[in-house]
């Protein structure tokens, strides 16, 4: 019987980061796109009893939750 042979420990480290890496961060900027359009990131941060944070920073921790997320999902 003949076994399949692949190619995957041939394959550099660096690869398979960005094959993880890049995809989620487009992800990430679509989900960030749909989820801030419907969500006031104020309102949201006011809600949870943060103040003080700037809308471009609540922007940009929801653009990072949502690359960590995907980013797992992908790795998995």
């Amino acid at each position: 019987m003949t076994e399949v042979m692949t190619n995957y420990d041939n394959t550099p480290r660096c690869q398979w980061i960005s094959a993880v890496l890049w995809p989620s961060f487009l992800v990430a900027g679509v989900l960030t796109i749909f989820f801030f359009a419907f969500f006031d990131p104020i309102e949201l941060l006011a809600s949870r009893g943060v103040e003080g944070l700037s809308r471009t920073a609540a922007y940009s921790l929801g653009f990072f939750g949502f690359w960590i997320a995907t980013a797992l999902s992908s790795a998995a």
